[in-house]
């Protein structure tokens, strides 16, 4: 069944590339895109990249992985300034993820892998804003594996404890906000 935009014209799909070794790279220009994006790349057991193009995308959005099998990887990359996402701006301020003060604007939690295979994690080229919530409100990572974050921008982000626009979790190795 097709979806379709007021008009009548078609709803734009996210485009889905397979990749030897990857669960697949997802190019999303739509909420719904990037939630389905981030559910399958959570199912699927494989690293997997979401490309992100220019845009407002309403959130939260959130990614849990389960214990199973070896840890893969997880990149969400903004600025892509073309629906096949072809081509990546460097302003971060182009996509923007916005939490609505409803929760955590991006929350991923990737349990302790069963296998030798620590995931990481790189999250680039986002603005992550009006994040509201007890911990993390911008952003909350939690993974025992490395974590990149870097060329974002974290804005009116607030928590009732600890970190208003980023709360790490318990990383063995990362690097954070360049």
């Amino acid at each position: 069944m097709e979806t379709c935009m007021p008009g009548g014209e078609p709803a734009a799909r996210a485009i889905r590339i397979r990749v030897a070794g990857l669960g697949g790279v997802h190019c999303v220009s739509t909420d719904q895109q990037l939630r389905l994006a981030l559910i399958e790349a959570a199912s699927n057991d494989a690293a997997d990249v979401i490309r992100i193009v220019q845009g407002t995308y309403t959130g939260p959005f959130t990614y849990s992985t389960s214990a199973t099998g070896d840890g893969h990887d997880l990149s969400l990359e903004g600025g892509y300034t073309t629906p096949s996402c072809a081509v990546r701006g460097a302003d971060a301020g182009q996509t923007v993820l916005d939490g609505r003060r409803t929760g955590t604007v991006l929350s991923i939690t990737i349990a302790d892998p069963a296998g030798e295979r620590i995931p990481h994690v790189y999250i680039r080229g986002l603005t992550l804003t009006n994040g509201s919530a007890s911990s993390g409100g911008g952003l909350y990572v939690d993974t025992v594996g490395r974590v990149e974050v870097t060329g974002n921008v974290f804005h009116r982000n607030e928590a009732d404890g600890n970190g208003g626009g980023l709360l790490p979790g318990p990383w063995r190795r990362g690097c954070c906000c360049g």
